[in-house]
């Protein structure tokens, strides 16, 4: 199941109507009927920010909605990212290689969760991360299984 498909399955599971969701969301109903048609605009349009909020309302975990395999991921911070791309640039790769700008972030990193899904998913590839480790944040050093029937941290 691809991730617009899992956004559709687990709203309706939840018994909630497209317009509920996109109220909740804070979007109008055509960028929400994207979310649930389309791969590109969950990669490209979703914040990380509004796609930590759609899993809080989905009462699921945030790789659980991502749609991993199962796999046990420790999460880390923004403050976590900052860190691990000032290290790749200390260990004398050029920041300007990587595929995103990020002189803001590495000032401010809360700044990490305006960006779009793909940002996580570049950086993770330029750098050499999981890009799935941020985005459930909220919860630093927990770790999450992508599980329909074990939606939040292992224990």
């Amino acid at each position: 199941m691809n991730i617009p498909e899992r956004i559709k399955y687990l709203r309706k599971k939840k018994g909630f109507s497209v317009n509920e969701v996109a109220t909740k969301m804070g979007l109008n109903l055509p960028s929400y009927y994207d979310l649930e048609n389309s791969q590109d605009e969950w990669d490209f349009v979703l914040t990380i920010r509004e796609f930590r909020n759609l899993a809080r309302i989905l009462d699921v975990s945030p790789l659980h909605l991502a749609g991993d395999n199962g796999k046990e991921i420790e999460m880390e911070s923004f403050k976590d990212l900052s860190n691990r791309i000032q290290s790749w640039i200390d260990d004398g790769n050029r920041k300007e290689s990587l595929s995103w700008e990020v002189d803001q972030l590495l000032l401010d990193p809360k700044l990490a969760e305006d960006n779009p899904i793909i940002f996580l998913k570049d950086l993770g590839k330029d750098i050499g991360f999981d890009w799935r480790s941020f985005l459930g944040v909220d919860t630093p050093q927990q770790k999450y299984r992508a599980n329909p029937h074990t939606s939040g941290p292992l224990i």
